[in-house]
């Protein structure tokens, strides 16, 4: 088994962690470790593995394409492309 060290957890976040290990009479690493099984479970490694993928998308729009939504990002490099290739058509005139 692998171990996972999660840092900075907000304290009503552990709190609440805490309460709900000690009425299901767990510790709160037994408690975590069936809370990240069961959202693992319900959301499937291909859904984890696409939502990583698409929020790696929109963190590339929203930084280097000035908040367009992420299935822009083509669209805006043609648009890029198209206007470089009318600035050097235009200087070689």
């Amino acid at each position: 088994m692998k171990t996972l060290t999660i840092r900075q957890v907000p304290d009503n976040v552990h709190e609440a962690l805490r309460v709900a290990a000690a009425e299901a009479g767990r510790s709160m690493e037994e408690q975590v470790r069936i809370l990240l099984a069961e959202a693992v479970r319900r959301v499937g490694p291909q859904d984890a593995r696409r939502a990583a993928l698409l929020d790696a998308q929109r963190f590339v729009a929203s930084r280097y394409t000035g908040g367009r939504p992420t299935g822009q990002v083509d669209v805006f490099l043609q648009e890029k492309r198209d206007e470089t290739a009318a600035e050097w058509t235009r200087d070689a005139q």
